[in-house]
């Protein structure tokens, strides 16, 4: 059952009902405790694995030469058999029209995470073969603009969903595939800018009819990205084509969504996507309510100006954002999976550019300058996650970046977010708003690829208005989707007016004093002590982190049993913690060798310096004392290992 002309409302009870049934299969589907936390390698290679073997192989190969929906439907209920049996949840296919009718009038969705089973039953979860469902049509076209994409895995996807389609794939970083079906076209976007990138997720699907559906999403297309990770997507209703006699500026949204996304994808003077501007142009939008903001390189002067990055914002907050007159301006609130490089203070872009362009509304006000908080999760938050035991997932952002940013510290708030089940789930999605100082309502959402930067939301340089990266994303207004000033984010006992969906807890939450921003360095510093025997990883995962106290009995006892290396190692600890040092002779020292330590590993591997980095940062979180005494033993047990552990690879 289709919901192409359906009128967007609340189910009825019975839709209700079937809602609770729906979407989640029994116990014995689900996977059992063994097969979760599994590594990065595991995880991104799953299906990779699965989709080179004879098996999965000759599955596909079937799928592709079928000519009926008939007959692609059986294969689809072979193949999802094959992976419950393996011991993955697949979603009964054939449903989702019933839970996207339910998602209305948002139609805001996150991702469903493998290892939080709550998450199974929300009816705001989705899984990627939901967005193909054939509940919603045959999908007989797909255009696909991303950063980095599994081919296979994204084919896969397809086949559990009982859908093939003519395939056209624009990318920004990486294109993973063996083989190529004849009906994939794969593109590489090229950007002039050295550190640009094409970072935006679209889909376009269109159907039998020659309706279309646009997505907008912030997650790459491969298995780690829809496993346990936090995303966010939007889902528009099936747009009709418009009659031939049409023009092409028919069928417009309230939103003006439809020239956007035409001009968007104009932008890319790229011949391939000319069916896809078409499908657009003769598609009918009138029951998009909400905006699209993207950003393109380029540098821009004047109006145009006003089509791009915070510039497209700005434009669209002044127009249509009401705020209520409150005595105090309401906080603003920005949340990404990595940060750009944003200058020396906070005047020099958040303050300048970012700040009062999130502050605009079409009321001039006069209550001042709103607060800021970001939500970027911390060491705490990663070590806490489902990607720690395997470091099935890491962040671009550089400590190097961060010591350049370090005010930034005053405005960092953590990741939580077990209101959703999404505490432990890492957050890719980005999001920005702004909250009310009871914490009941927001007055406008964003929903989109865009990390907090430059390159993403655009700055002010010497020659016009600069963008560098491709990014997309969805604006929520309320005035044109529930025809209030603000959207309520608490039970407000107002049916007439559903919970906005906002991915995270509140009130926020402040690092603790002894946390930091996640960084690279964490995960290639743990990474790299893999490789270390397993009691020099004990004595740096957990004897470093206390401080050791023992008797003069016990010591004997000990150094009788340690190896010579660890007698050393063992010595110099002790010895320095009872040293009657003032705390910053013995910071001082501590640094010192520690510099010594990075020096060492210079010229092994690139990544070592990182991880003597790294160190160096996490030791300003202990006492002036523990700092010494970990940092004797760091020293003696590197400067003691098997040089074969620095060359491994």
């Amino acid at each position: 059952a289709r919901e192409n002309n359906q009128k967007i409302s609340k189910p009825s009870s019975s839709v209700t009902k079937k809602m609770k049934q729906m979407n989640i299969q029994n116990n014995n589907r689900t996977k059992n405790k063994n097969q979760q936390n599994i590594s990065n390698h595991q995880n991104s290679s799953k299906n990779k694995s699965l989709g080179t073997s004879i098996n999965m192989n000759s599955i596909m190969n079937i799928f592709q030469a079928c000519n009926s929906q008939k007959s692609r439907k059986k294969i689809s209920e072979k193949a999802i058999k094959m992976m419950r049996k393996l011991g993955h949840t697949i979603v009964q296919p054939g449903e989702f029209a019933i839970k996207y009718d339910y998602s209305a009038p948002y139609h805001l969705f996150l991702t469903r995470i493998e290892n939080s089973k709550e998450t199974y039953k929300q009816e705001f979860s989705i899984t990627f073969p939901e967005i193909l469902d054939c509940s919603l049509g045959e999908i007989v076209y797909s255009l696909h603009l991303n950063f980095i994409v599994d081919v296979e895995w994204l084919c896969w996807q397809y086949l559990l969903a009982g859908q093939c389609t003519d395939m056209t794939i624009l990318y920004g970083d990486k294109a993973y595939y063996q083989t190529l079906f004849n009906n994939i076209t794969i593109i590489k976007v090229n950007i002039e800018t050295g550190f640009a990138c094409h970072h935006t997720k679209i889909m376009i699907l269109q159907y039998k009819d020659d309706g279309i559906r646009v997505i907008v999403s912030t997650a790459n297309l491969r298995s780690t990205d829809w496993e346990n990770v936090t995303q966010g997507l939007w889902i528009s209703p099936h747009l009709p084509r418009l009659p031939e006699s049409a023009n092409p500026s028919d069928g417009e949204s309230p939103t003006g969504f439809k020239k956007d996304l035409e001009r968007y994808l104009s932008k890319y003077e790229q011949p391939a996507l000319t069916q896809w501007i078409c499908a657009v142009q003769m598609a009918d939008f009138s029951k998009v309510n909400v905006f699209l903001i993207a950003s393109v390189p380029g540098i821009y002067q004047n109006n145009e100006a006003n089509f791009w990055g915070y510039k497209k914002l700005a434009h669209v907050l002044s127009r249509h954002v009401t705020l209520p007159s409150d005595v105090f301006p309401w906080p603003i609130v920005a949340q990404s999976s990595s940060i750009g490089k944003l200058g020396s203070s906070f005047e020099s872009w958040l303050l300048k550019d970012i700040i009062p362009c999130m502050s605009r509304e079409s009321t001039k006000s006069t209550k001042g300058q709103p607060e800021f908080k970001f939500i970027y999760p911390s060491i705490q938050n990663y070590k806490q996650s489902f990607h720690y035991k395997n470091l099935s997932w890491c962040s671009p952002y550089s400590a190097e970046a961060h010591s350049k940013q370090q005010w930034l510290d005053l405005y960092l708030h953590q990741w939580k977010a077990k209101r959703t089940e999404r505490d432990r789930a890492m957050p890719h999605i980005k999001s920005y708003t702004r909250i009310s100082p009871d914490l009941k309502s927001i007055p406008w959402f964003v929903l989109t690829s865009a990390n907090l930067s430059k390159a993403a939301w655009g700055s002010i340089k010497r020659h016009g208005y600069s963008i560098e990266n491709y990014e997309a994303g969805i604006i929520f207004v309320p005035k044109f989707i529930t025809k209030t000033t603000t959207f309520p984010i608490v039970n407000e006992n107002d049916p007439a007016v559903p919970i906005f969906p906002i991915p995270y807890d509140l009130p926020l939450s402040q690092y603790e004093w002894n946390d930091g921003p996640f960084v690279i360095e964490f995960c290639n510093s743990l990474r790299w002590t893999k490789w270390l025997s397993s009691t020099e990883r004990i004595l740096f995962e957990e004897k470093y982190t206390k401080q050791m106290e023992v008797s003069d009995e016990e010591e004997t006892q000990e150094s009788n049993n340690l190896s010579k290396k660890n007698k050393i190692s063992s010595n110099l600890s002790k010895k320095s913690s009872r040293r009657i040092k003032s705390e910053d002779q013995r910071s001082d020292e501590a640094f010192q060798n520690l510099e010594t330590y990075t020096s060492v590993l210079k010229g092994k591997r690139n990544d070592e310096t990182d991880f003597g980095n790294f160190v160096v940062q996490k030791l300003r979180n202990y006492d002036k004392l523990t700092q010494s005494i970990i940092r004797n033993e760091i020293i003696t047990i590197f400067l003691n290992a098997d040089r074969n552990i620095y060359n491994v690879s």
